[in-house]
């Protein structure tokens, strides 16, 4: 019932793809890495190509009168108003006031650790007063 072969396995060739392999490990490893990384970067540089092309399509140049309208209806920016509007934020935001809200009923005061109230606790407490 011995389902293996008594024979031994035949040795490999001393040449053949094991001895290039082994005197030139650059052909089997290094130029089809450098071939692949190179011919991705060509493959590649198309789409790129694409991608900056429809980015240009997108902006288009301003003619003469076009920007004539566009200077006209501008708002012109006097630095001193800009200046006391800004200061004008600050100062709303010193004024604010700390207002203290109160407990819950039945919630554990700052150095208790005890867990919160139930639902049923609640009701209760809330039947009480």
């Amino acid at each position: 019932m011995n389902s293996l072969p008594s024979k031994p396995l035949k040795r490999a060739k001393p040449g053949g793809l094991n001895a290039l392999t082994r005197r030139y490990p650059f052909l089997l490893f290094g130029l089809p890495f450098v071939l692949t990384i190179v011919g991705g970067s060509f493959a590649l540089s198309s789409f790129t190509q694409t991608r900056y092309d429809l980015k240009d399509s997108k902006v288009r140049q301003v003619s003469q009168e076009e920007e004539l309208n566009m200077s006209k209806s501008r708002k012109k920016v006097d630095l001193r108003e800009e200046y006391f509007r800004l200061r004008a934020q600050e100062d709303e935001l010193d004024e604010w006031e700390n207002k203290r809200i109160s407990r819950l009923p039945g919630q554990a005061q700052w150095g208790d650790m005890a867990p919160p109230p139930t639902q049923k606790q609640l009701q209760e407490q809330a039947r009480r007063s």
